[in-house]
């Protein structure tokens, strides 16, 4: 595995990630902004994220109260949240995936001794069109969920704190059933505390908090193929250290290859190779 310690990265739309030396530019919003950015008590931090190219999906759980995750609309183009879909995704949405096909939402449960659930929702609405229950798949942890194509996804499922890892592949079908086609095992090294995953051009990008203390092990993304052979084998390719001093929460490319990450103060940052510093102008 080829190692990067970098500040940042870029993925262009080639879908190849490679080292570009640079930082992100910071773009998001305050999903509190009315109330002078005083969160509820309850609500806890920023989780799943994903990108339709013209709104952004951020989850933000509620873990204290055991209630469901809210779920964030945002424009993109100004950054207007033009809605919340309240206690709409499953507890803890660790994840949220544009679901192509379908048009719709996907949104996983994450976290620690948490069983891997899928829901899909309607993303006009936040209504849950069809539940998955795929507990006892792979590590039978905490999910992060990616798509392939058409209607397949990759499954993600980690042990406690991401110490082993698996990757299902799965076609999950508009009638709510699903077709199961194998799954990926990987437990060589800790890669790390899971946070986002995506797929791009036959490769799996993975955000983890590498280690346990962020401010001593910076963030890494990890570029990851899954070979056919048998057994079924991970390889992890290259790693690219990001250095931020929160907690990283979601990871998207969008459908023009530009890429996005989630923290837990509910910023949301694009990678981008224009920049040469970490641009901070969270609204006020």
């Amino acid at each position: 595995m080829r190692k990067t310690y970098i500040t940042c990265l870029s993925l262009f739309a080639t879908g190849a990630i490679f080292c570009s030396g640079i930082l992100a530019e910071d773009i998001v919003y305050n999903p509190y902004r009315d109330v002078a950015y005083k969160k509820p008590t309850d609500w806890q931090c920023a989780q799943g994220l994903c990108c339709d190219g013209i709104y952004y999906y951020f989850a933000g759980h509620h873990d204290i109260t055991k209630e469901n995750a809210d779920i964030h609309k945002i424009r993109v183009f100004d950054n207007l949240e033009v809605a919340l879909f309240e206690k709409k995704g499953p507890m803890h949405s660790a994840e949220l995936l544009w679901f192509k096909p379908h048009d719709t939402l996907l949104a996983c449960s994450g976290g620690n001794n948490r069983k891997p659930f899928v829901w899909e929702l309607n993303k006009e609405n936040g209504k849950t069109l069809n539940q998955w229950d795929f507990e006892g798949f792979g590590e039978n942890g905490g999910a992060l969920i990616a798509w392939i194509k058409d209607e397949d996804i990759y499954l993600f499922t980690s042990g406690q704190d991401g110490g082993k890892i698996s990757f299902t592949h799965l076609t999950l079908k508009e009638s709510g059933k699903f077709i199961d086609h194998g799954t990926w095992h990987y437990s060589e090294t800790n890669l790390g505390v899971p946070q986002g995953l995506d797929y791009r051009d036959g490769f799996l990008y993975y955000l983890a908090d590498a280690g346990k203390t962020v401010n001593d092990n910076p963030h890494a993304i990890y570029k990851i193929k899954l070979e056919d052979d048998q057994p079924k084998t991970v390889s992890v390719l290259e790693e690219y250290r990001v250095n931020i001093s929160v907690e990283t929460e979601g990871f998207s490319i969008a459908p023009d290859g530009s890429v996005y990450f989630g923290t837990a103060e509910e910023k949301i940052y694009k990678l981008d190779s224009k920049y040469d510093k970490l641009l901070d102008y969270r609204k006020k």
